[in-house]
């Protein structure tokens, strides 16, 4: 830890690149100590928003902070990947798919387009964790078409996910 901070204060190395290199080290030693449980324990006692996590790599995200040992709150609106609603519930999904693995999890449905629902969001996490340690800003839309061809109604649903949302 020491030898860390030494090389990088030398080296100009960011606080952030500083940080992850002592998780990795901490990851290293507890591999070489127990193969079995070495991210097993990580994130104990943290809890983790990832938005967009009903599919792709916002649940890949989601089960990997909950395999960690966060709980995680997943969040994700239900659109399909142009943002149009789909009817399904992806978030329940991951949610159940965590807890089966012996997680903790709990679901969010609500659009991060919304500043109020993202601040419900955030109370969702507080209230039900009595903490909020991490948000991984993971949700988008996507339009299957050129930005000079986009509608006016296309461009601000993809701002509003897109910048709105993070």
């Amino acid at each position: 830890s020491d030898v860390v901070s030494s090389v990088a204060v030398n080296r100009g190395i960011p606080l952030l690149w500083t940080t992850l290199l002592r998780y990795l080290i901490q990851m290293i030693s507890r591999m070489a100590s127990d193969p079995g449980r070495a991210t097993m324990d990580l994130l104990d006692g943290r809890v983790a928003i990832v938005t967009g996590a009903g599919r792709g790599l916002g649940r890949a995200h989601a089960l990997t902070l909950a395999q960690a040992g966060a709980a995680v709150v997943v969040n994700d609106y239900g659109a399909g990947v142009g943002g149009e609603p789909d009817g399904e519930s992806p978030a329940a999904s991951v949610v159940d798919e965590i807890c089966a693995a012996g997680g903790v999890a709990v679901a969010d449905a609500s659009s991060v387009a919304d500043w109020a629902a993202c601040g419900r969001l955030v109370e969702l996490a507080v209230d039900k964790f009595g903490r909020l340690d991490a948000v991984v800003n993971n949700a988008g839309i996507a339009r299957d078409h050129m930005m000079t061809s986009s509608t006016e109604q296309d461009f601000d649903a993809t701002i509003a996910v897109h910048l709105k949302g993070t």
